[in-house]
């Protein structure tokens, strides 16, 4: 980045908004997927990425 760099009073309404958000979201997404199982799946996309070569982050 250049120069000064500060978020505008848009971009942090929508940090605010996320980040009071974020938990509910996250309940969403995850409901009835056990942590264990999450952590797996999670390996083995990684995994599949890698072995097509692509970025796995």
């Amino acid at each position: 980045m250049h120069g000064d760099s500060r978020i505008t009073e848009a971009g942090e309404a929508a940090r605010v908004d996320l980040k009071q958000h974020a938990p509910a979201i996250r309940a969403r997404i995850h409901h009835g997927i056990d942590d264990a199982d999450y952590v797996t799946a999670l390996k083995v996309l990684r995994q599949m990425i890698r072995n097509t070569d692509g970025p796995a982050a």
